[in-house]
């Protein structure tokens, strides 16, 4: 309840306002009264992110093709995650937040690693793929900005809600993948033939 509570406080008014008042004020209780059962602001908030963050999926599989999938699935999760939440995974260095991102990263690394020369190969991989996904976000709420509010032009159809827009990101997510980490193009068709025609 507590969690749920911040989540809404935190997505209405953004991650700084997170505080015992506008906790308080969204449960419809008076802040006195809150302190009996939160101490600290702080330990909401982290648990909030945490659930937020257990959202992201996981590495599970060691076949290239599988984790390819599981990479993407990932991508996109973060991309809808920092759209709809960005103080979840845009948080200052050293937080909770990015510890717990970091833990994620961490994962994947190793889960990526046996299917690239080192590790720093797969670090910068990664980093890559998620500044190309911290740009389409960004893209996405520029346009958002642009065609949202007064004499919208934006349809629907065009709402950044994650379901929409992941087909027109995937080819981006895809040919960089191919790029970043060739050793899990194995099981992709595309990636095959683009080796197939390389060596003609």
């Amino acid at each position: 309840m507590l969690v749920n509570a911040a989540l809404r406080v935190m997505g209405r008014d953004g991650y700084t306002s997170l505080t015992i008042r506008s906790l308080a004020e969204e449960l419809g209780v008076s802040h006195s009264a809150l302190y009996t059962y939160v101490t600290a602001i702080d330990e909401i908030e982290d648990k909030a992110k945490r659930r937020l963050t257990d959202q992201l999926p996981r590495p599970q599989s060691a076949s290239p093709a599988k984790l390819r999938e599981e990479l993407l699935a990932f991508l996109h999760a973060a991309r809808v995650l920092i759209l709809l939440h960005p103080g979840v995974l845009l948080s200052r260095v050293g937080s909770a937040s990015s510890e717990i991102f970091r833990d994620i990263s961490e994962q994947w690394f190793s889960a990526l690693t046996p299917h690239a020369p080192d590790l720093k190969t797969v670090k910068l991989a990664l980093t890559a793929l998620m500044g190309t996904v911290l740009l389409i976000v960004e893209g996405e709420r520029l346009l958002e900005a642009g065609t949202g509010e007064k004499g919208s032009r934006r349809s629907d159809k065009k709402r950044s809600d994650g379901a929409v827009t992941a087909k027109a990101v995937e080819p981006y997510l895809n040919d960089l993948i191919d790029l970043v980490l060739p050793g899990l193009a194995a099981g992709n068709k595309r990636g095959e033939a683009d080796r197939r025609r390389s060596r003609k």
